[in-house]
């Protein structure tokens, strides 16, 4: 898929599971993504014995439509922002309809993840704050910042990341799959430095329950190419243009099953794998039910793909305070003006529910 990186408008459709980019061009002063999605009928919300028989889903309610972007100015020319100390603002806005009215929405500066306020609120720095409007009608709003990176001169790329239902967990019950919950939608445009970002002030937003990280590259195993042709891409994949992730919990990949059983356990081992296009580099983040996880070192964990290769994120998580939770992994591209004719967005992984069946 192709996208020229000077165009501002980006959107994307999600019909039934399949994905597909489309280009939205608006004449209202608006930067907007798209996301589209219908699901099986809703009449059908639970999962019955014969569907557990034959493993398969079930369908669940999950329907509707979500836009956001940046209100710019009538006369904006260059779609971008410029930092010139201080607190920077951003005028957004969003539309949703069905389940699309509630988004949460997470903020990266150069991959970076980006805590951040809205303003006129009472709610504190936040990696995440959920958005809620009424079906169909715009909520506008500031997301407001100190910049977490960047020095006078730069010109560094600002991604938000829309995640559609985002307090939705499957109960283990009556629903045991996220359906389009957690679908993310990203918005992308520049913010240009003239004085260095300022000190943020401390924000206590995270969990630090990863231990023994290891950032490898290593050649790419033909075990883990036939995962992705069975179950990505139904062909051979295209190693120099696309980009493939997924993770594993204890050896096992779950991107397919959403879910993974942790009874019995105090911690899991996580594999993060991503290949593709050479020369694309990725900051990758880890979130549990929302929460950015760290290390003790706080590091942004940065991966640069390469012809051949495999580039893997191994550590422990701790789960001891889990009992059913949310977690997924979002890669942010650092690099895409360097491939202005390919399509280089955001990888969000499909979140997966921690659960604990018969603890």
């Amino acid at each position: 898929m192709k996208r020229n990186l000077n165009e501002m408008k980006i959107g994307r459709m999600l019909v039934a599971g399949l994905v597909c980019g489309t280009l939205l061009l608006t004449s209202c002063g608006k930067d907007i993504s798209t996301d589209e999605f219908v699901m099986n009928s809703p009449e059908s919300t639970t999962e019955t014995e014969t569907d557990k028989e034959n493993n398969e889903p079930p369908a669940e309610i999950g329907t509707g439509t979500v836009s956001h972007g940046v209100n710019w100015a009538k006369n904006e020319k260059d779609y971008s922002f410029t930092y010139e100390g201080g607190v920077l603002e951003i005028p957004y806005s969003m539309t949703g309809t069905g389940i699309g009215t509630c988004q949460g929405f997470l903020v990266y500066v150069n991959g970076i993840p980006q805590p951040y306020m809205i303003k006129d609120t009472e709610e504190e720095y936040k990696y995440m704050h959920i958005i809620e409007g009424d079906e169909n009608q715009e909520v506008n709003f500031t997301i407001s910042f100190i910049p977490v990176t960047g020095k006078a001169g730069d010109k560094l790329k600002l991604y938000v990341c829309s995640i559609t239902n985002p307090s939705f967990i499957p109960d283990r019950v009556n629903t045991f799959q996220y359906g389009h919950s957690h679908k993310s939608l990203e918005s992308v445009t520049d913010i240009t430095f003239q004085k260095n970002a300022e000190k943020m002030p401390k924000v206590n937003d995270s969990l630090c329950i990863l231990k023994k990280v290891r950032n490898q590259r290593v050649e790419i195993d033909k075990k883990e190419k036939k995962y992705i042709t069975d179950t990505m891409t139904l062909e051979t994949p295209d190693l120099d243009t696309e980009v493939y992730e997924y993770l594993k919990i204890d050896g096992k990949s779950v991107r397919m099953d959403t879910e993974a059983d942790i009874s019995g356990k105090d911690k899991v081992h996580v594999s993060y794998l991503m290949m593709g296009h050479p020369g694309v580099k990725y900051r990758v983040n880890f979130y549990l039910n929302h929460q950015l996880l760290t290390d003790e070192s706080g590091e942004v964990y940065e991966l640069e793909l390469s012809t051949g290769k495999m580039n893997t994120l191994e550590f422990d998580m701790d789960v001891s305070k889990v009992t059913n939770a949310s977690f997924y992994a979002v890669a942010v591209p650092v690099n895409p003006e360097d491939y202005p004719d390919d399509f280089i967005v955001t990888e969000k992984h499909p979140s997966i529910n921690l659960y604990r069946g018969e603890d």
